[in-house]
């Protein structure tokens, strides 16, 4: 459900399925970390993403690859660089996906400071 909310643009709807199923007790598992970290970047929020990523160090999910990489595609997306670079260099397994989530953010990052000038 919080998939499809994102998929359908319903992130507030997304965050309030994620924020229930913490509160009934349930642990997210990688696959719900992704989907809310995506959430995040679809409401531009870098505030909500860092929480996220608190939870994400305490069930100690920062360990596998994916959530990872989602991590810092929402941090590369939200033009926190820096954060995107910490989240990258603290993963234990860097694939394919993961350098291109890299080079992607800077990219797009770089581009948006060239509109702006």
């Amino acid at each position: 459900m919080i998939v499809a909310s994102n998929e359908h643009s319903y992130y507030r709807d997304g965050v309030e399925l994620f924020c229930m199923m913490l509160d009934q007790g349930m642990l997210p598992d990688g696959f719900a970390f992704s989907a809310v970290l995506q959430l995040c970047v679809g409401l531009d929020s870098v505030e909500l993403g860092e929480m996220v990523h608190a939870h994400v160090v305490v069930t100690r999910f920062f360990m596998h690859t994916i959530v990872g990489t989602s991590l810092l595609n929402m941090y590369a997306k939200l033009g926190e660089n820096e954060n995107s670079v910490k989240v990258f260099n603290s993963m234990p397994v860097r694939n394919i996906v993961s350098w291109n989530a890299m080079i992607s953010g800077f990219t797009s990052n770089t581009y948006k400071h060239l509109i702006e000038a």
